[in-house]
């Protein structure tokens, strides 16, 4: 739920849940044409940059701007400032982060068809520490079930797509499995997937409808059925992620 909506210059700010939306004016409907090109995945840059960023495995909560960035292979440039991509790091391993705003600056249209890109910025921390950058993280919490057999939440990440000329509006998809230990008050990551091999092929999610789940609780195990195409099955030993 947004709670303020503010309009200043040709900015439109959205509060909700803490994290903050910055939308230029005219974003929805006045497009440029061409293809944006992220910065984030810039591979001659990312060949270039040395210093790394440690990855943030603990947290004490997760809320609304829990997200996480999975990156790929040669990992993802982070940026100090957003406008002059200034001291420019690089994350080679799966990390959490809190999405503090999201920065919807211009849709690319490529030559009045229906190919859309969008230059989209995330202020984000790791560790404390502020960064910007232009990729997408999983910010889409589609399950958690705690396993108090194992000291353990298991949860499924995933992305909201969009569609067209809408950015991030629903059609999730793109999920990762991310178990966390449990002790005292905190949570740890223990076990990161690589994307779940299906497409899910809908606009909402709701887990009666989307997915089915089980406890065996003799065996210890967690199964559960995500419908897509294929549907994805698998159970959580504890330990693995097996596919079934």
């Amino acid at each position: 739920m947004r709670l303020i909506i503010l309009s200043f210059l040709t900015l439109t700010f959205s509060i909700a849940n803490g994290q903050v939306d910055i939308v230029a004016d005219g974003y929805q409907d006045k497009f440029k044409n061409g293809r944006y090109v992220n910065q984030s995945t810039d591979s001659t840059q990312l060949h270039k940059v040395k210093n790394i960023i440690t990855p943030q495995t603990v947290i004490t909560l997760l809320d609304d701007k829990t997200a996480l960035i999975f990156p790929p292979q040669q990992g993802i440039l982070l940026f100090k400032d957003r406008l002059i991509k200034s001291l420019p790091k690089k994350i080679l391993k799966p990390t959490l982060v809190q999405v503090d705003t999201i920065f919807y600056n211009q849709i690319y249209q490529l030559d009045s068809g229906t190919l859309y890109s969008f230059d989209v910025w995330y202020a984000v921390k790791i560790n404390g520490d502020t960064y910007y950058m232009d990729y997408q993280p999983q910010d889409f919490l589609a399950f958690q079930q705690k396993l108090p057999d194992h000291k353990q939440l298991l949860t499924i990440y995933g992305q909201s797509t969009g569609y067209d000329n809408y950015y991030a509006n629903d059609y999730p998809n793109n999920f990762h499995v991310v178990v966390f230990s449990i002790k005292d008050n905190t949570m740890k990551i223990f076990y990161c997937s690589d994307q779940l091999p299906f497409d899910y092929e809908d606009e909402f999610w709701d887990v009666p409808e989307s997915m089915k789940y089980q406890y065996i609780a003799d065996k210890k195990e967690l199964e559960f059925e995500i419908y897509g195409t294929p549907n994805y099955k698998a159970k959580w030993t504890g330990k693995t992620l097996k596919r079934q």
